[in-house]
């Protein structure tokens, strides 16, 4: 956005927290009962990558690819969780390719690579969708969904809001990255947000993000043409152009 002549602002409205109760998912990354480990773990974000490596790290000490479970193959939903991998484990076996919703495109490039005989693990937000854990269960797959992480608002969202955007200014543009991003956005403006929606112009990087931001009734929502930083802005600088 600086790029392209644009003023950014950050304002952080995800801090990824440690799940509730981690024994799942360390029981997972070392059976101690002697179970089979999974013979793929697919990772839908950088986050879970993230939190599947600390996870090991402070239950064991240990670096995370001496845990049995990532020992077998890895597939990632995009390049940044496959960048997250190569940094903090080793690159993925497979990349779903961009130009789908992720969760399909993932789905569709993995089932090819599966038999009845894998185990595959899925680490993942608290949120997560279950788009992805569905479709391997429903062809047949054996698949174990735990949450990895979960995702809270951080403590100095409402201030840093409320110096951003003043009580009665336009919004203006912003961008949204995820589901849990628009809730936490509308919550920062409390009993004002269905006055306040109607001057943002709303920017969401996928039609999952859109759908929601229309459920939280934005009616006009500008959309990446594909899932990357690149795509999403494509399309804030075609629409503003078209409203001038």
């Amino acid at each position: 956005f600086a790029a392209v002549g644009a003023t950014v602002v950050r304002l952080p409205l995800l801090a990824c927290t440690p799940p509730a109760d981690d024994a799942p998912l360390r029981a997972a990354l070392a059976p101690e009962d002697g179970s089979a480990t999974a013979t793929w773990t697919v990772f839908t974000s950088p986050n879970a990558v993230d939190a599947v490596c600390d996870v090991w790290l402070r239950a064991t000490g240990r670096p995370p690819e001496e845990a049995p479970a990532l020992g077998g193959r890895l597939a990632a939903v995009g390049p940044a969780t496959d960048a997250r991998l190569a940094m903090r484990l080793r690159p993925a076996d497979l990349v779903a390719p961009p130009g789908r919703e992720q969760a399909f495109g993932l789905l569709s490039t993995l089932l090819p690579q599966l038999s009845d005989a894998d185990h595959v693990l899925v680490p993942q937000a608290a949120d997560a969708r279950p788009t992805l854990v569905d479709g391997l269960r429903d062809a047949g797959i054996w698949c174990t969904a735990l949450v990895a992480y979960d995702k809270g608002l951080p403590a100095d969202a409402a201030s840093d809001a409320r110096l951003l955007f003043a009580d009665d200014g336009p919004l203006g543009w912003v961008t949204f990255t995820s589901p849990r991003i628009a809730d936490h956005f509308a919550s920062l403006f409390g009993a004002a947000w269905p006055v306040r929606r109607a001057s943002l112009r709303a920017a969401a990087i996928g039609p999952v993000t859109a759908a929601h931001l229309a459920a939280l009734g934005i009616e006009h929502v500008t959309v990446a043409a594909r899932p990357t930083p690149a795509s999403l802005v494509d399309a804030v600088v075609g629409a503003a152009r078209e409203m001038r």
